[in-house]
């Protein structure tokens, strides 16, 4: 983070600089998933990292991290034809 003129972060500037590079994101199984979606176990959380990979594909993350790379591939194909028209 920078720090501007005024003594304050510089968040458009911070974020700016990452500008060009590619994004990573890795919901997979997260506790925020268990939360929302009441489901305690990590490994019973497929169909919620799924749904949280596709909001990260709608938003234009280039890379997820995932524990179920069969079904995630699924969802990855998925997500690229409805929202880049790559199939």
């Amino acid at each position: 983070m920078t720090v501007n003129e005024r003594g304050e972060e510089d968040v458009e500037h911070f974020y700016l600089s990452f500008n060009g590079l590619a994004s990573l994101l890795g919901p997979s199984r997260k506790k925020f998933l268990g939360t929302i979606c009441n489901e305690p176990v990590a490994r019973d959380r497929v169909i919620s990292t799924g749904a949280a990979i596709m909001a990260c594909i709608q938003q234009n993350t280039d890379i997820v991290r995932v524990h179920d790379v069969k079904e995630m591939k699924k969802v990855v194909q998925m997500g690229d034809a409805i929202y880049k028209n790559i199939y």
